[in-house]
């Protein structure tokens, strides 16, 4: 009967190994049954999966991220230079513009004072327009003409 203690705890040990394994089984089973619990589960650990991968994928890029902006910022700058030179060049060549039509201006406001005295007092054009002419004439060097005998004579 000595025995009887021993079978007895070992078949204690080998019912509340049965009933781990039952309540594993039956904690299984709800679990599949559960179906709310698994895709909680599983939405969780596709959330998780999504985070590393974004993480993994930062650490990844944020060299050439880096590297980018630096490229940028150095186009930035070539861009503001040349903006600064084409406006000095713009500028000047505006300024000689300006300078090469001044006297043009000027000249046309002349003709335009002289057309519109002119328009105002045309007795006074007729005038000086005939005492230019005879300056002019009076200027020429004068010809011979040719009488029809072929002597010449004083014109």
């Amino acid at each position: 009967m000595h025995d009887e203690p021993n079978d007895t705890a070992a078949i204690r040990r080998e019912i509340e190994a049965t009933r781990e394994r039952i309540a594993d089984t039956a904690e299984a089973i709800a679990y599949q049954t559960d179906v709310p619990a698994r895709l909680k589960d599983e939405v969780a650990e596709r959330v998780e999966t999504a985070k590393s991968m974004a993480q993994d994928f930062i650490d990844t890029t944020k060299p050439y991220a880096d590297e980018a902006r630096v490229t940028a910022a150095e186009i930035a700058e070539i861009a503001r230079q040349a903006v600064e030179d084409a406006t000095r060049t713009a500028s000047a060549n505006v300024a000689a513009a300006i300078e090469a039509v001044q006297p043009v201006i000027a000249e046309a406001n002349v003709t335009r004072g002289s057309a519109e005295l002119a328009a105002r007092n045309p007795l006074a054009l007729a005038i000086g327009s005939f005492l230019v002419g005879v300056v002019v004439g009076a200027l020429l060097p004068q010809r011979r003409r040719h009488d029809e005998d072929g002597t010449a004579s004083e014109a």
